[in-house]
């Protein structure tokens, strides 16, 4: 094991204590073997994050970690799962030591309050990547999808929208963003609790960091269904609502909101436990109603219906559909 990978793991087997469902690693760089419990599906999903693409150059250790960890960790809260295990691998400019401590550190704080397992993967001198693949556990056949939705339904989201694309864009016009916003750009964090929470009545839902407009499109087409969006009731920051229009198109196409959309049926029972969720998961809001028409239709304060373009996040460019 290398020196730095070694510094890696030292801060990691800290996480083995507390853990959920704790694994002995090897002492060597080999496979890792998991057990699974009965009556649980694995979940995984992954992340990896690059300098000049989803990091600055010069990033922080602790900014990394981050949002590498909330990007996958979002991901499972989609599902409905709960995160168990994580596998993280670096690239790292001169195989600065201190940033790897420091890295790993923020990642032992982020995991702790879930009782999550890290593993330490390879770690070599580079350009700065960070790659994280977390793994958690549903309970079988409870996994949710992005492609269930129901006609008849409604749409929700999670928190606000708009904050995170709102302070990529000040910083990088060389403003001073919003405290708020700053706070939510500098450390995601990711709807796992609702997730769990949802997965009981939720119909469909998906992680909506890549934009609200892409992941309406993909739930509706995964569906087979249409869905209309009341464009006044998208729920924005106070520093995104002042923009007026501008700060709609933040919420709805921007980048980085770690928040979950999902679908669920139209009866009492569900809005009633919808407005009693505990204080800790934050809160939700019903966005709109899924219909029989295809495509996604934003229906304003006047009612004026207007076709919502699949906007959002693009990895293989690295840009966003948003023009401000």
């Amino acid at each position: 094991m290398t020196a730095d990978r070694a510094a890696l793991a030292a801060v990691f087997a800290q996480s083995a204590q507390t853990a959920r469902y704790p694994i002995e690693l090897p002492d060597a760089p080999v496979a890792t073997v998991f057990d699974i419990p009965e009556g649980m599906q694995l979940v995984a999903a992954q992340c990896v994050l690059q300098s000049g693409v989803h990091l600055s150059h010069g990033e922080s250790a602790e900014r990394a970690a981050s949002l590498a960890f909330c990007s996958a960790a979002a991901e499972l809260a989609a599902s409905g799962a709960m995160p168990a295990w994580s596998t993280v691998s670096l690239s790292v400019p001169g195989g600065d030591r201190q940033w790897i401590t420091r890295f790993a550190e923020r990642l032992n704080s982020l995991g702790a309050a879930i009782q999550l397992q890290f593993i330490a993967g390879p770690v070599q001198r580079g350009t700065l990547a960070v790659s994280i693949q977390l793994s958690g556990l549903v309970e079988s056949g409870c996994a949710m999808r992005p492609g269930g939705a129901q006609v008849g339904d409604i749409v929700y989201v999670s928190g606000e929208l708009g904050a995170v694309a709102h302070c990529t864009d000040r910083i990088q016009r060389g403003d001073t963003p919003d405290e708020a916003c700053l706070r939510r750009w500098r450390s995601p964090v990711p709807r796992i609790g609702m997730g769990r929470y949802i997965a009981e009545f939720a119909t469909g839902c998906v992680n909506i960091s890549e934009g609200l407009g892409q992941s309406l499109a993909d739930m509706a087409r995964l569906s087979g269904v249409g869905m209309s969006v009341k464009l006044d009731a998208v729920p924005l920051p106070v520093s995104v609502s002042e923009l007026g229009v501008a700060g709609l198109d933040l919420a709805l196409y921007g980048s980085g909101d770690s928040e979950l959309c999902f679908t669920a049926p139209a009866s009492a029972a569900v809005a009633a436990r919808l407005a009693n969720l505990p204080p800790v998961m934050g809160r939700v809001t019903a966005i709109g109603t899924v219909d029989a028409e295809s495509g996604i239709r934003g229906i304003s304060a006047r009612a004026q219906v207007v076709e919502l373009p699949s906007r959002g996040w693009r990895h293989f460019t690295g840009t966003t559909d948003i023009v401000l």
